[in-house]
C-alpha cells in the first residue's frame, strides 16, 4: 500500500509542464485543476494545433481496476460527439514504474461544474443576506429560470442520447455536469456507465444480490431511485434511475439543497421530500410538474429522456407548459423503453429537429456568458484557493489525528504492562503469604511435638521408678511364695501321716473288734475270711478317700493371717469304711 501511496502523491506533485504521448497526440500537462482519491485532473494543450483539453489521470490499484479502466475506454470510443456529451478525444493505459496508470484525454470545460455554480450563488447570497440565511439551508431561489431549463434540457439530451446507443450513465448529479468553452452545458464521467439493466420482478435471492453487488460503489447514494435504494421492491432497474438523478439536480439547481438527505435512505426508498414554498413562488409551474414527475417513487410515473427533452425545448422556444394526459405519456414512455437501440448516427435525429431554433438561442446565450466569464474565474480561483486549504487543514487534522492515535497506543501499552506487573506482584505476594503460612503450621507442628515430647520424657522418668518398686514388690512376693510353698509342702506331709495314723488305728480297733469274737467252728473261719476281705476293701476305700482329701489339701485358701488349716472330714471317712464293712459293725456269728 505504501508503494501505491507513493505513486499517487508522485503524480499529483507533476503539476509542472511536461510533453507526453496519448493516443497519437503530443501533449503539454499544465497545473493541476482538481484530484479526488487516485484520479487527478489537470489543464492541457494540444502541442501541435494548441487545442485546449482537460487530462484525467487516473493510478490503477489493481487489476479490477486495470479492467475497469480498460472497459470505460471501450464505451467512450463508442460514443460520438454530442453537444450535451463532455467529448472523448482518446486514452491509453502506460505503465508508471511499478504502477499502471489510465491516461484520458477530453475537452476541457473552462466553466466548472454545475455545484461549482450553485455553491458560489449561494456563498454570494449569504454575505448580501447573512442575518436572513444564518439558520436556513440552502438558498431559494437559487440559480435563474433560464438557467434552470438550459440545464434540463442539456442533459435531458444527452440522456436521450445515451438511451438510444442502450447506455445508462448510473451516476448523474450536479458534479458530474460541467459548463464548455462553448457555454452549453455538457453531461462527463461516464466511470459508473454500462449496458446492464436489471429485470427485478419475481426475481430470486441471486439475482437481487448480484444487483445490490452491481449497485454499490457505483451510483451516489444521495442521487439512489428508490428501485437502486431498494433491491428487494423488484421494481425494474433501467435507464428511469438516470431520470430520478435528474430530478434530485433540478431540486439542487432551485432550492441549493438536496432533496433526500446523506444519512437518510429511507427518504430515498420513500421518494420523501417537500418543495420549499418560494420554489413554488418564484419557479413556472412547468418546472414544478417536470420536478415531482423525475422525483416519482415508481419508474414508470416518470418521463423519458427523449419525452422531457423535447418537453424542454417546447417550452424555451414556445412556451408551451405540457399538459398531456399522463396516461397517454406513459403508454409511450414503455413503447420507447422497448423500442430497440439504434446506431449512435440516429441520435443526432432529434438534436438536428431543434438545431434550427435553438442557433439564434445559443449566439445570444454565449454573447451573455462572456460577460460572467470573468466572474466564473475568479469564482473558480476562490474555489480552488479554499479547496487547497481545505485539503491541508484535512492533512494537519490527519497528523493530528495520528499523535494523538500514536499517544493513545502508548498509553495504552504502558497501562497493559502495569496491569501485568501488578498481577505478578498480586502474584508474588500470594505465594509469600502460602509460605508464611507453611512456615506457621510447620512452627506449631514443632512446638507441638517439643511438648509430647517433654511430656514422653516426664512420664518415662515416672514409669521407671514405678517399675523398680514394682520388681522389688515382685522379689518380696516370690520369696514369700516359696516359703509358703515349703510351709504347705510340711503340713501336707504332717497331715498325710496324721491321716494314715488315724487310718491304721481304726482298722486296728476293728481287726480287735472282730479277732476277740472269732469263732472256733470252721464256719466261723470262713466268714471271718469273708469278713477280712471285706475289712481289705474298707481299708481301699478309706485309702482312697483320703488321698482325694489330700488332694483336695493343695487349693489352700489365704487369709490376713496366711493360709487356713487342713480339714479332713473324718466322719466321712469312717463313714465310709463302715459302709464297706455293712450296716452292722459285725455280722452275728454265734458260738
Amino acid at each position: 500500500m505504501q508503494w501505491l501511496l507513493g505513486a499517487a502523491q508522485a503524480v499529483k506533485e507533476a503539476t509542472g509542464p511536461s510533453v507526453c504521448v496519448v493516443a497519437g497526440r503530443r501533449v503539454q500537462q499544465q497545473q493541476l485543476l482538481a484530484d479526488g482519491g487516485f484520479a487527478y485532473v489537470y489543464a492541457g494543450l494540444d502541442a501541435e494545433t494548441g487545442e485546449k483539453l482537460a487530462i484525467r489521470k487516473v493510478l490503477l490499484q489493481d487489476r479490477e481496476t486495470l479492467e475497469k479502466a480498460k472497459v470505460e475506454i471501450e464505451l467512450l470510443n463508442s460514443l460520438c460527439d454530442h453537444p450535451h456529451v463532455v467529448r472523448f478525444l482518446g486514452a491509453e493505459v502506460t505503465q508508471r514504474g511499478t504502477a499502471s496508470e489510465a491516461v484520458y484525454l477530453f475537452e476541457l470545460c473552462t466553466g466548472g461544474t454545475l455545484f461549482e455554480t450553485i455553491d458560489s450563488k449561494v456563498v454570494a447570497a449569504t454575505k448580501s443576506t447573512a442575518d436572513q440565511l444564518q439558520n436556513q439551508p440552502g438558498h431559494c431561489p437559487c440559480l435563474p429560470q433560464d438557467t434552470i431549463l438550459e440545464v434540463l434540457g442539456a442533459l435531458a439530451q444527452a440522456l436521450a442520447y445515451l438511451s438510444r446507443l442502450g447506455l445508462i450513465h448510473y451516476d448523474v448529479k450536479s458534479e458530474n455536469v460541467l459548463l464548455g468553452s462553448d457555454s452549453l452545458w455538457k453531461l462527463g464521467d461516464f466511470g459508473s456507465a454500462s449496458e446492464r439493466s436489471f429485470d427485478l420482478e419475481g426475481a430470486d435471492k441471486k439475482l437481487l444480490l448480484d444487483a445490490q453487488e452491481f449497485i454499490h460503489g457505483r451510483c451516489t447514494p444521495m442521487y439512489r431511485a428508490p428501485e437502486l435504494a431498494d433491491v428487494y421492491l423488484r421494481w425494474k432497474i433501467g435507464a428511469k434511475v438516470d431520470m430520478f438523478a435528474l430530478g434530485c439536480v433540478l431540486f439542487a439547481a432551485m432550492t441549493a439543497q438536496h432533496p433526500f438527505p446523506m444519512e437518510s435512505t429511507c427518504a430515498n426508498i420513500t421518494a420523501s421530500y417537500r418543495i420549499p414554498t418560494e420554489a413554488a413562488a418564484s419557479y413556472a409551474p412547468a418546472l414544478l410538474g417536470w420536478l415531482r414527475r423525475l422525483l416519482a417513487r415508481e419508474p414508470s410515473k416518470r418521463p423519458s429522456a427523449v419525452r422531457l427533452a423535447a418537453e424542454v425545448e417546447r417550452f424555451r422556444i414556445l412556451g408551451e407548459d405540457p399538459n398531456e394526459d399522463l396516461r397517454q405519456q406513459e403508454r409511450k414512455d414503455r413503447k420507447e423503453q422497448n423500442r430497440e437501440s439504434v446506431p449512435a448516427e440516429a441520435a443526432f435525429a432529434d438534436f438536428a429537429t431543434f438545431a434550427p431554433i435553438a442557433v439564434s438561442l445559443l449566439e445570444e446565450q454565449l454573447r451573455s456568458s462572456k460577460v460572467h466569464q470573468d466572474q466564473l474565474r475568479d469564482a473558480m480561483r476562490t474555489q480552488h484557493s479554499q479547496l487547497a486549504d481545505a485539503q491541508q487543514q484535512v492533512r494537519e487534522q490527519l497528523r493530528m489525528d495520528g499523535e494523538r492515535q500514536m499517544r493513545e497506543w502508548e498509553l495504552d501499552a504502558a497501562k497493559r504492562a502495569a496491569e501485568a506487573e501488578l498481577r505478578n506482584a498480586s502474584a508474588e505476594v500470594h505465594q509469600l503469604r502460602l509460605e508464611q503460612r507453611s512456615m506457621q503450621e510447620q512452627l506449631a507442628m514443632a512446638l507441638e511435638s517439643q511438648q509430647r515430647a517433654e511430656c514422653t520424657a516426664a512420664a518415662a522418668a515416672g514409669s521407671a521408678a514405678s517399675l523398680s518398686a514394682a520388681e522389688a514388690r515382685l522379689a518380696d512376693q516370690n520369696s514369700m511364695v516359696t516359703t509358703l510353698r515349703q510351709q504347705l509342702a510340711i503340713l501336707a506331709a504332717a497331715r498325710a501321716s496324721e491321716a494314715i495314723a488315724v487310718s491304721r488305728g481304726v482298722l486296728a480297733v476293728a481287726y480287735v473288734g472282730v479277732s476277740s469274737s472269732l469263732p472256733t467252728n470252721p464256719g466261723a473261719l470262713v466268714a471271718v475270711e469273708g469278713l477280712s476281705q471285706r475289712l481289705r476293701a474298707a481299708c481301699r476305700q478309706c485309702g482312697r478317700v483320703l488321698e482325694q482329701q489330700l488332694q483336695s489339701a493343695h487349693d489352700i485358701s489365704w487369709t490376713e493371717s496366711g493360709p487356713s488349716p487342713l480339714d479332713i472330714d473324718w466322719e466321712a471317712v469312717e463313714a465310709k469304711t463302715l459302709q464297706e464293712l455293712g450296716s452292722t459293725a459285725l455280722p452275728d456269728l454265734g458260738p
